[in-house]
């Protein structure tokens, strides 16, 4: 019933925005993925120089394993704003999923020059460097980030997954 209500809503007006991207969602939700990438497509189509729609069609993607072009949908964010941290931080992710660790810290490291306290790009960092070997970095990132916001749980506990896996697990 919600599926048809929203598909009604963009019949009598097919370029809003709102309905687009929440009919897209629900769609990906229900597990159509390919219907909600040509939903989503829709937001690119209206505003082709929207840096926020290039990258939630991305993630969309993403989510339906279409690689290719999620990577050009990211790229495309970065090449309309090349300080769009969220677009770096998702090549980043996929660079990862890909298996290419050094193309994925490097999207990384330039979202962090840009927003150096964003928690996204501190956790993934740390994630990163963790599964990698280079544990002394995470903790030390880790450690920094937890003095800064001593109540992020998920930052506390990827720190003493870290920790235990570097053989220190005492205080």
């Amino acid at each position: 019933a919600a599926l048809e209500a929203y598909r009604k809503a963009l019949a009598a007006k097919d370029d809003f925005v709102e309905v687009i991207m929440v009919l897209g969602a629900l769609l990906l939700e229900c597990g159509r993925g390919r219907e909600a990438i040509e939903v989503i497509k829709r937001l690119v189509d209206i505003d082709s120089e929207s840096v926020q729609g290039h990258n939630y069609l991305g993630l969309v993607q993403c989510q339906t394993k279409d690689w290719e072009g999620a990577g050009h949908s990211f790229a495309q964010a970065l090449e309309l704003d090349p300080t769009y941290v969220d677009a770096l931080i998702n090549l980043g992710v996929l660079e990862w999923e890909q298996g290419d660790a050094e193309k994925a810290i490097d999207y990384l490291e330039q979202a962090a020059s840009l927003d150096a306290g964003n928690r996204e790009v501190i956790m993934n960092i740390a994630m990163f460097q963790a599964q990698i070997g280079d544990r002394t970095s995470a903790i030390a990132l880790l450690q920094d980030y937890t003095r800064s916001e001593p109540t992020d749980i998920e930052a506390w506990v990827l720190l003493g997954d870290i920790l235990v896996q570097n053989g220190e697990p005492q205080l």
